[in-house]
């Protein structure tokens, strides 16, 4: 929590905070990133 911008973050629409995150955890666990790395 608290990263830089992520790149999936210009494909999801600008959401909350906490909206986004949610979306791109649920996004990483799909597509299996090293979304927790990046964090």
């Amino acid at each position: 929590m608290g990263s830089s911008e992520n790149p999936f973050a210009g494909l999801i629409l600008p959401q909350p905070r906490f909206q986004t995150t949610s979306c791109m955890t649920q996004a990483a666990q799909s597509i299996k990133i090293p979304v927790s790395d990046d964090l």
